[in-house]
């Protein structure tokens, strides 16, 4: 039998007499129930619906656990932590607040617990609250709509991020030179890209141009550049620097 981790209960609600889309609750509330679950980092965690407040749709999530719980658990404050994590996450899909950087998982969810409103008519409102309605978040239909623009473009950009790097290919990583040749070879040159390894890389361009503006000054300069990798055995071998972005003066930054 499983364990009531936490005695508070996070609580969705969505403020409206319109009739909702069956298939848009569904998702709504799977995708909320999945990122409570893993923000709180328990083992064998599940999230059930403890309760559906009759003539609402007004629905109370619980966390439960199959595993023995510990005793600092009483005094995790994962229901709060996790409504002011969504109200962080609302700040920045509203481009108010850039400080954080959402997790693909996150995106998602900003992406879909708003849904069911956005083809209301008139008004709609989803609220976010613990048990005691001390901590909430609130999304207007007017929030939501932004917010599901500006999340459905973040996954895009990170959906693409992550098949370049499976390709290989990184983009913006700051280089720093040091070893180059002065006859022009193509080989000798090696470089050290701090993101991918701490150690020096051979290093070569993808044209002539690329290779000139950087080897004119390579040591004054940090370089952010788009690279290919190639490994043996999981080991970065060799960059090939696609595109030169920037040029930093490692200088005047105390690089």
């Amino acid at each position: 039998m499983s364990d009531l981790i936490l005695e508070d209960k996070l609580t969705y609600k969505i403020d409206s007499d319109e009739p909702i889309e069956l298939n848009q609750l569904i998702l709504s509330l799977k995708s909320l129930g999945d990122e409570y679950g893993k923000f709180s980092k328990i083992k064998d965690v599940e999230v059930k619906i403890s309760e559906v407040r009759k003539g609402s749709f007004e629905f109370d999530f619980v966390l439960m656990s199959f595993a023995p719980l510990l005793p600092f658990m009483s005094d995790v404050n994962t229901t709060v932590d996790f409504i002011k994590r969504v109200s962080e996450l609302k700040s920045f899909f509203l481009n108010q607040n850039s400080d954080i950087q959402p997790t693909l998982e996150e995106a998602k969810l900003m992406n879909s617990i708003n849904i069911p409103i956005q083809t209301f008519n008139n008004y709609g409102t989803v609220i976010i609250n613990d048990t005691q309605k001390v901590d909430k978040v609130e999304f207007n239909k007017e929030d939501s709509k932004l917010i599901t623009t500006n999340s459905s473009k973040y996954i895009k950009e990170l959906k693409q991020k992550e098949d370049e790097e499976k390709q290989n290919i990184f983009k913006d990583r700051l280089i720093r030179f040091v070893q180059t040749r002065t006859d022009n070879k193509d080989y000798g040159n090696k470089s050290i890209c701090e993101d991918i390894s701490s150690k020096e890389i051979k290093t070569i361009f993808e044209n002539d141009d690329i290779k000139n503006e950087i080897l004119d000054n390579p040591y004054h300069y940090g370089f952010l550049v788009d690279l290919e990798v190639q490994y043996i055995n999981n080991d970065a071998k060799i960059y090939r620097i696609m595109k030169l972005n920037d040029k930093i003066n490692l200088e005047e930054n105390d690089l």
